[in-house]
């Protein structure tokens, strides 16, 4: 629409306002992210808009290839709606707006939206003519700032812009960062990528992603023990209890977590330690993520290539006392088969089964267990299995 109002075929690039550009470039950021921000807004605090906007937020830790992933009432004012209010804005304020410098400033907006949903993990923000003033009253946007909002969910969310920071820092709604903290930024390690976006700043991690699943990140680890070793064993001692069902642990120091990890993960080929990561995880939300999670893995697992890996079957094991893992797994479409016999032996101090083995079978009276089995196989992905599965993922 912003198009048919601007556009003159007897107009030529080079007729266009050349002076009047740069501000337009940075006042159409500014302005378009003032509608957008209440639109957004209205949409997570009204349950009646909510179901609008509801798509959009299934994916937790969004890609560029989701940016439009939404409803067609999301799509209509993303696309027409918003541009064309920020269009009648600046016209009215007394800037020129022709096609052409529409057309610039509009390939600015799509570029930080692009950014915006991109994942990268970098401290990077949005190309402006107004970001030294944006910078000024600490407003600029970074690409972390709406990953964080997609963290959030529905209602109490934040960082409801996606070209500024502005009008969350006006209305209260601006969110802390979590790793783009001036700690956490190396300065001197600088790359240049994308024309219009000179220089970005890496973060000094020593963390590497790998396969993004559905628009999530499933992190392996470099160097994990090392860094991420000491918080675990510190942490989990606090509550061995997680423990409990696990055929291994608790380590009451990090010798001990290393050699099992140097035992069962690094010694055998297909074994993979990873970590779901949610660095905004508010208390009880643990197993909505976990779910989530696992649902991806189903996703990538089982779907056709070249998504998926195409499987036949996934496996669920678990404890016999364990009802909630048996729950979970029921909840995501996995089938119930039956009680799996004496098929694991614990280590000593493990609750297995009532009897422990005989010591003249094995040791000293090692304690042993059944296991529930439960699977999701290629003919339920192909059924109705596949729709629980969605639907227990959108909750």
């Amino acid at each position: 629409m912003a198009i048919v109002l601007s556009y003159r075929n007897s107009q030529t690039p080079a007729q266009m306002n050349w002076i009047a550009l740069p501000l337009e470039i940075g006042l159409y950021g500014v302005v378009l992210d003032f509608w957008f921000y209440w639109y957004h807004r209205v949409m997570h605090d009204f349950d009646f808009l909510w179901k609008y906007h509801r798509t959009h937020h299934l994916t937790k830790h969004p890609n560029a290839l989701l940016t439009l992933y939404a409803d067609e009432e999301q799509e209509f004012f993303d696309v027409v709606g918003i541009p064309l209010m920020t269009y009648f804005t600046l016209k009215l304020m007394g800037l020129p707006m022709g096609f052409y410098e529409w057309w610039i400033c509009q390939m600015y907006v799509v570029f930080t939206e692009l950014a915006g949903h991109s994942g990268i993990r970098v401290c990077a923000t949005p190309p402006s003519t107004l970001t030294w003033l944006l910078r000024y009253f600490d407003a600029e946007l970074s690409i972390e700032d709406h990953d964080l909002h997609h963290r959030s969910g529905w209602k109490k969310s934040h960082n409801y812009g996606k070209q500024t920071r502005l009008w969350d820092r006006i209305f209260g709604t601006c969110h802390d960062r979590i790793e783009l903290v001036k700690e956490n930024i190396d300065y001197e390690n600088t790359a240049t990528i994308f024309v219009g976006l000179p220089w970005v700043k890496t973060l000094d991690q020593r963390e590497r992603s790998v396969p993004i699943i559905g628009g999530n990140t499933l992190l392996t680890l470099n160097n994990q023990i090392q860094r991420h070793g000491p918080s675990i064993v510190s942490e989990s001692m606090k509550a061995p209890e997680l423990y409990k069902y696990l055929p291994f642990g608790p380590y009451p120091t990090l010798e001990d977590f290393e050699r099992w990890y140097n035992h069962r993960i690094t010694s055998t080929d297909g074994n993979l330690l990873y970590a779901i990561t949610d660095l905004q995880l508010r208390p009880g939300e643990i197993a909505g993520v976990v779910g989530f999670s696992m649902g991806l893995l189903l996703q990538h697992a089982l779907g056709l290539p070249p998504h998926g890996m195409g499987m036949r079957r996934v496996q669920w094991k678990a404890h016999p006392d364990n009802a909630k893992s048996v729950r979970a797994a029921e909840r995501l479409g996995f089938i119930y088969e039956g009680i799996l016999r004496w098929n694991m032996v614990l280590p000593q101090g493990k609750d297995g089964n009532d009897i422990n083995v005989n010591k003249e079978r094995i040791g000293n009276g090692v304690p042993g267990r059944h296991s529930v089995m439960l699977s999701f196989c290629c003919d339920d992905w192909e059924g109705e299995s596949r729709d629980k599965l969605d639907l227990a993922m959108k909750r």
